[in-house]
């Protein structure tokens, strides 16, 4: 690449440019081209002697000159190691290490980003090192640890970053760089890093944490070129809140991070990321609200242009303010049937003596329970003290009948001694089926919503996979409860007591959510109670943005209790808030798919609702990605997405998978829909590259730690095929059972319970099944289609009429130079991408070389075996490089002694 002038600021905007012209040819990206060795002055004597004496020698004499030649320039590589010189994006490092620590005070932040590094090379190497930066930060200091060796580096702002990879971009015809280009940049060299050797750099930074619409959106960009999506072995995150007076509503989208508050201290928050082999957190995200008192809440919103907007309504209630608790009345229903008798029925007893010990001396609880009949402790709920804490114990351990399962009597004796002056908790817990009694689905409902006066919330537990999961799901959708499962496996104790701890301190009961603009599409559409230590998440749609008034109210200490609120919504896109469509679209998604699994759709108005949701829900796959077990066809590379009728038939076939109740399939199948339908977190949201994964031998995909979607991985058949299809794979599922892992939600595990087997089919980006992930780019979904990266949304017409653009041409660059960074990703890939912008669409073509690998693989960045010069490499020696000369980038190129590469302009002070 020619010479590259001094950087200057730039201000923020980033001009059109016209792209560079790469100052080599083609085959110097060859893995094969080695970089020219620095000759020396000696060597350079002898070769001009040589040529010189060729003019009168014969021929005999010109051979030995040659070889003399030849033999002067290989002396000095094998008296030393050659220093290469590396492009940032080759295979001949690796990211050993990737840690982030944050700490911010109000609005003031200081950081500390740690990049270790591996050579995996037998030579010494110098490393180009570009990592994307804060919106405004400066680098306060920059430390190589390990090496020794003094590093200087400079900070590009946005517009002179974006002339920097559109450089880099064009000499190495890599698309991925692409991406970067749209934030400031800070640039440092690492050299020298030795053979087999490691190096650490350590970037101290400092900057101000944007605030807007009253919430502090803090984002931390950490992965850059130099992951590329591969997996790290230890990348960590750590973000410290302090002193920050009125602190609430401190929430991240990213899955996989633990957010902690403490009641000693009520201006901090602590947020956690840890992850070993997996895609680096590509943005790390924090939202938060300072300087509120009482029921601290938030709302985040983005609109895209020519839709309706998203929001996340977001409350929670002080730290410390559960000190005193108010009264509330729980009812334990047990199931003592003989499947419960042993070890589970023990487990159940400590869970009912942990609940026990929670309460306080004005609460009140209850004990039924039900085998062949149902029994209660009580008539009535009593107040907890020792002796009936005692007395209730006994109770219990005389009434271990065993014998059939009696749901109904348990269920009205205990909404009959619920109090609706006072919050009631009703814990259901059995691992069964109604045998006894009236044992239908509808008719057991009906009596938990028609005989629930009080108004008391149930939890149900179920425990392994006999029971009947939509009978729970049923008991927990009328009264506004939820439902947990617990595995066979798994501790019944600990389940129920840590979901206890979760309920102990209601604050809010019966929470309802107003606003002064007209919403829609809420997910859920009934809020559930309030506790401390918890958080209202209320998703949903807008149509018009601006000033909104929101007013939430409920019941307190049998009182009402009304907090107003008021915000401005977004009336247009908000790049750091765009996970809000993903977000809204997988809570939608588990209420359509609770709905047609509870509700009764005979008659026409039935079949209407039918056809609504089912279109609906093919409509949110396509268009967000949110793949479910009814929708995750969609994948298939041969899948039109426009064709509207079959993609519904193919829905609706699936769709009758829902009539089973038991067995694994069904109870793990609604354990995840309600887990989505309960989420504030957006799995796979903010990896690098989260729809990457390595094609093993078998031909299947290992997914990334933290998924696209619970059901991304998903695709549900009956083994013996669902509506006359045969399971994919073959006709029956006899080879995909012998597959079946420990953890049924990976790719490539099957579930096999008892008949009702549901498979789980991995997704490849490449290899195998013709099946990939949906990939989120910029918040809009994408499918690949015979190799074909399309905007889910689009229509055919669209797409056949799409704009064509060539990678690294003058409009591809210009295009880079108009879009924001969170939309860059549409360029950034290495396939053809058609999407849609301000209007009209495009259809990016990469270049024929790239497609068919030419020039030793994609982009020409491949080394062979460590030893390939990768783009173009230079080789640095003893002699600094000029203008006109081979080293890289205007630098100077470096040699053993003379220190580390620097010319890069205004060099920061180490």
């Amino acid at each position: 690449m020619p010479h590259s002038p001094r950087p200057r600021i730039a201000d923020s905007s980033v001009p059109s440019i016209k792209p560079p012209k790469p100052s080599h040819s083609p085959a110097s990206h060859s893995p094969a081209a080695s970089p020219p060795a620095v000759i020396p002055a000696a060597a350079v004597a002898l070769a001009a002697a040589a040529l010189a004496a060729a003019a009168i020698a014969p021929p005999a004499l010109l051979t030995a000159a040659a070889l003399a030649l030849i033999l002067s320039l290989a002396a000095p590589a094998r008296a030393r190691a050659l220093t290469w010189r590396w492009d940032p994006i080759g295979d001949h490092y690796r990211v050993k290490e990737l840690e982030f620590t944050c700490t911010v005070t109000g609005q003031k932040a200081e950081a500390v980003l740690t990049t270790g590094f591996q050579n995996l090379t037998g030579r010494e190497l110098e490393i180009d090192y570009l990592a994307p930066l804060p919106q405004g930060a400066s680098v306060v200091s920059a430390l190589l640890v390990e090496s020794g060796t003094e590093l200087k580096g400079r900070v590009y702002e946005r517009g002179e970053a974006f002339r920097l990879y559109s450089e880099i971009v064009a000499e190495l015809r890599d698309p991925a760089l692409v991406e970067y280009a749209g934030r400031d940049t800070f640039r440092a060299r690492i050299f020298p890093v030795p053979p087999r050797g490691k190096a650490t750099l350590k970037l101290r930074l400092s900057f101000l944490v944007p605030r807007e619409r009253g919430v502090c959106g803090l984002a931390l960009p950490l992965a850059g070129p130099v992951t590329r999506g591969r997996p790290i072995p230890f990348q960590r995150v750590e973000l410290k809140i302090k002193d920050t007076p009125g602190l609430s509503s401190v929430y991240s989208p990213l899955e996989g991070i633990s957010i902690e508050r403490s009641p000693e201290a009520p201006d901090a928050a602590r947020a956690l990321f840890t992850a070993e082999g997996s895609p680096a957190l590509g943005c790390f995200r924090v939202f938060y609200r300072t300087g509120q008192e009482g029921l601290g809440a938030t709302v985040l919103s983005h609109k895209p242009e020519g839709e309706d907007g998203y929001f996340l309504f977001l409350a929670e209630p002080p730290l410390g303010g559960g000190a005193k608790r108010p009264p509330k009345d729980v009812c334990f229903a047990l199931d003592v049937s003989g499947s419960m008798l042993g070890h589970k029925l023990r487990q159940a007893e400590e869970a009912l003596r942990f609940i026990m010990g929670r309460l306080g001396p004005e609460d009140r609880f209850n004990l039924v329970v039900f085998g062949s009949e149902a029994m209660a402790w009580r008539e009535s709920l009593a107040l907890m003290t020792e002796g009936n804490r005692a007395d209730c114990e006994r109770f219990l351990e005389e009434n271990r009948e065993g014998g059939s399962t009696f749901m109904e009597g348990a269920l009205r004796i205990a909404l009959g001694c619920m109090d609706p002056a006072r919050p009631g908790y009703i814990l259901f817990l059995t691992d069964g089926q109604a045998n006894v009694g009236v044992s239908s689905e509808g008719g057991l409902a009906g009596i938990a919503r028609e005989g629930n006066a009080a108004g008391a919330r149930i939890f149900s537990f179920g425990v392994g996979y006999d029971v009947n999961a939509r009978l729970l799901e049923r008991f927990s959708s009328v009264s506004g409860g939820t439902t947990v499962y617990v595995d066979e496996r798994e501790d019944i104790e600990e389940k129920v007591s840590a979901f206890f701890s979760r309920i102990t301190s209601p604050v809010l009961a019966r929470p309802e959510l107003a606003s002064s603009l007209r919403l829609n599409g809420l997910c859920p559409r009934r809020l559930p109670d309030l506790f401390y230590g918890g958080q209202i998440a209320l998703a949903g749609r807008y149509h018009e943005g601006g000033k909104a008034e929101f007013t939430l109210k409920g019941s307190e200490d049998g009182g009402e209790r009304v907090f107003r609120y008021s915000f401005d919504l977004a009336e247009g896109p908000a790049p750091d808030a765009s996970f809000l469509a993903t977000l809204w679209a997988n809570r939608r998604s588990a209420m359509i798919l609770e709905e047609l699994d509870l509700q009764d759709f005979r008659g026409k108005a039935g079949e209407s609702r039918l056809k609504e949701l089912v279109d609906e829900l093919v409509g949110l796959a396509r268009s967000h990605g949110v793949l479910t077990p009814y929708t995750s066809f969609l994948a298939a590379e041969d899948q039109d997405l426009n064709r509207a009728d079959e993609n519904y038939r193919e829905a609706m076939d699936r769709i009758g998978l829902l009539s089973r109740t038991t067995g694994r399939g069904a109870v793990l199948g609604r354990r995840m829909s309600g887990q989505r339908l309960q989420s504030t977190s957006i799995p796979g949201y903010g990896l690098q590259h989260p729809c990457l994964a390595e094609s093993s031998s078998t031909g299947h995909a290992s997914p990334p730690p933290f998924g696209h979607g619970d059901f991304c991985l998903m695709d549900a058949y009956d083994l013996h095929g669902v509506g006359g299809r045969p399971a994919p794979g073959g006709s029956s599922g006899a080879g995909r059972k012998a597959r079946a892992t420990a953890d049924p939600w990976v790719a490539g595990g099957y579930l096999d319970g008892d008949g009702d087997d549901i498979a789980l089919s991995a997704y490849s980006p490449g290899a195998g099944g013709g099946r990939s992930l949906p990939e989120t780019i910029g918040g809009r979904t994408f499918f690949r289609k015979s190799g074909v990266l399309v905007q889910g949304d689009l229509t055919e017409g669209e797409f056949a009429s799409a704009r064509k653009v060539e990678q690294f041409s003058e409009e591809y660059f210009r295009l880079a130079s108009e879009m924001p960074p969170d939309v860059l990703g549409f360029l950034s890939q290495e396939r053809p991408t058609v999407f849609r912008w301000k209007g009209e669409v495009y259809r990016i073509e990469p270049l024929k070389a790239q497609e068919a690998g030419a020039a030793g693989g994609s982009g020409g960045s491949k080394a062979s075996g460590g030893a390939g010069a990768s783009g173009g490499a230079r080789a640095s020696g003893g002699a600094k490089g000029s203008k006109g000369s081979k080293a890289s980038r205007g630098s100077k190129a470096s040699g053993g002694a003379s220190g580390p590469v620097d010319g890069l302009g205004d060099d920061l002070p180490v």
